[in-house]
């Protein structure tokens, strides 16, 4: 048995005809989607009082901010190069797993790093 890593065929044939919804996505998609994301997180962190859904979300939304400003650069450039909808969505998806990735691993630094910039 395997598994099933395909995209519904209607997604597919909609990015592909319509490569501006990774744009817009990318422009307007992933702020709403962070700030649904910080306060479902941030209530959870209300009840649990878990110090590591704090670092979760801290880390999560930066990963999404970076993202969300390089991502949406990123998606015009390529758009205007004609590059295809499934390209410009991989490319997409996978600067948000390395900003995710480097968020994660690099939280203490970051976290030290802005609380140096507020004490200023």
């Amino acid at each position: 048995m395997e598994f099933s890593f395909e995209m519904p065929l209607w997604l597919l044939d909609f990015i592909e005809n319509n490569p501006i919804s990774v744009v817009i996505w990318a422009a307007l998609g992933v702020p709403f989607f962070a700030l649904a994301v910080a306060f479902v997180l941030s209530v959870v962190y209300k009840v649990t009082k878990l110090q590591f859904i704090k670092t979760f979300t801290q880390a999560l939304c930066s990963a999404l901010f970076i993202t969300w400003i390089t991502g949406f650069i990123l998606c015009v450039i390529l758009l205007f190069m004609e590059i295809s909808g499934i390209k410009l969505l991989l490319i997409w998806g996978t600067l948000y797993v390395c900003f995710q990735l480097f968020s994660v691993v690099n939280y203490n630094m970051i976290d030290r790093f802005i609380k140096s910039q507020i004490k200023q």
